[in-house]
């Protein structure tokens, strides 16, 4: 219930930015997005995520970067397939570099 009242909440304004206050209700321990940044003013409809920081304070680079546009339940999932993909090689990289080392 808390989800869909946040995406609906979120999901009303056109900067999707808004989400930040919220990412530590819909991700485990994910504190805050890094956006790209772009003097363009229409980039703001189309902001590219580049990173995610923990609530450590841990930031780590998204191996795919994530365009935030349209239905934000769309590019929420997006997200969370990139923050994926990047703990997953972050792991096999250390597990590569451990063995081979």
């Amino acid at each position: 219930m808390m989800i869909t009242l946040l995406l609906s909440h979120a999901g009303q304004g056109s900067d999707p930015k808004c989400v930040r206050p919220h990412l530590k209700n819909i991700f485990d321990n994910i504190a805050d997005i890094e956006f790209e940044q772009s003097n363009d003013i229409r980039a703001a409809k189309h902001s590219k995520i580049i990173s995610m920081r923990s609530s450590e304070g841990e930031t780590v680079n998204l191996k795919d970067v994530v365009t935030a546009e349209g239905n934000i339940e769309t590019w929420l999932t997006h997200l969370l397939d990139a923050m994926r993909k990047t703990v997953k090689v972050a792991v096999y990289e250390a597990v590569v570099t451990h063995v081979f080392s």
